[in-house]
């Protein structure tokens, strides 16, 4: 039986060029497109352009994120993010601060946007997980000076991330290739597993010593791989888009949520994190891998509390409606 979640792999798919392929619609925007190797690479370029300013970070976001912030010396401050994934806007920045906005899940706070322009502030937008819904991109490229996002943590790319802005960005003439090599032979390697049913501890490990080498490094601003970009050439975002949006409103309706919102991943809050963590466990013992989005230890006192509380559950293009009616059976008959 296989893992459903987890790292996303290569899949017997025509990798062929195509009009309408995502670096298309990419560069498709009257805005100058970068593509970086990770998300922290194109993060450092963004933040060494505003070494001089002061930037407002949510409290709830990934570790990687703020490295960046820390290595470029910027001057930063929290802002809370409750549970309904919104801000309470009770922090005051000044008129040119910068302010980072995660669009969690594909959710746009509309209020958090409209408070940043209304008090002048320089937005920039991760849209990693709003790519799958276009009209609510564009709206947010609109309003932003930067528009970041991960494509490898939403496509089957052995590297890749975008930057959307007029800004002149620093860049690496260079790709990451110790990372790329490892990680193109962790995808491929993982294919090969899920279709063959094999045990996939191998290119974990293969994928988590990629990991490694990226977390230890201490040089940014890589620009994308031959081969990942060459991929983008090939993905038609349209396809993307239908089969998650499928899959995340089967698991709307089945777990009797009313998100107006979808993404690769499903978020799911508990009221307790031994109800979570229960939950989490039950889905793991059949081979559902629900990862949190994020764990905020690393924040100390500035910890938001729905690292606790949270999962997410993939509902990406690998999957279909056998997939997710598994999920929902075992989360509506354990939590009763």
């Amino acid at each position: 039986m296989n893992m459903i979640g987890g790292e996303l792999y290569f899949f017997n798919q025509n990798y062929k060029y195509i009009d309408n392929s995502l670096l298309n619609y990419l560069k498709n925007f009257e805005i100058n497109l970068n593509l970086f190797s990770t998300g922290r690479d194109a993060l450092y370029a963004i933040f060494n352009n505003i070494k001089d300013k002061k930037i407002w970070i949510p409290n709830f976001l990934c570790e990687s994120v703020l490295n960046p912030i820390i290595k470029n010396n910027l001057n930063y401050e929290f802002y809370n993010i409750y549970d309904e994934l919104k801000s309470d806007i009770e922090f005051k920045p000044k008129k040119n601060d910068y302010i980072l906005i995660i669009n969690f899940f594909g959710f746009v706070d509309k209020n958090l946007y409209r408070f940043s322009i209304d008090n002048e502030l320089n937005i920039i937008s991760d849209t990693t997980h709003l790519i799958f819904n276009k009209e609510k991109f564009r709206n947010v490229l609109s309003q932003s000076k930067y528009i970041i996002g991960s494509l490898r943590k939403s496509f089957a790319l052995p590297d890749g991330a975008y930057v959307l802005s007029n800004a002149n960005l620093f860049f690496q003439d260079k790709s990451r290739e110790d990372f790329v090599y490892l990680r193109t032979y962790g995808l491929f390697s993982r294919y090969y597993s899920s279709i063959n049913n094999f045990n996939n501890d191998e290119n974990f490990n293969i994928i988590k010593n990629a990991e490694s080498i990226l977390d230890n490094s201490n040089d940014f601003g890589y620009k994308i791989s031959y081969l990942s970009e060459n991929i983008l050439k090939c993905i038609n975002l349209n396809e993307y888009i239908l089969k998650i949006k499928q899959n995340f409103n089967i698991l709307n309706k089945g777990l009797n949520k009313n998100y107006n919102f979808y993404s690769q991943y499903f978020p799911i809050l508990f009221k307790s994190v031994e109800q979570r963590n229960i939950i989490r466990d039950k889905l793991f013992e059949n081979k559902i891998f629900a990862p949190i989005h994020w764990n905020t230890d690393f924040l100390g006192d500035f910890k938001n509390n729905i690292s606790d509380e949270i999962i997410s559950i993939p509902c990406d293009y690998r999957y279909g409606l056998k997939d997710m009616e598994k999920i929902l059976n075992i989360i509506n008959n354990e939590e009763g």
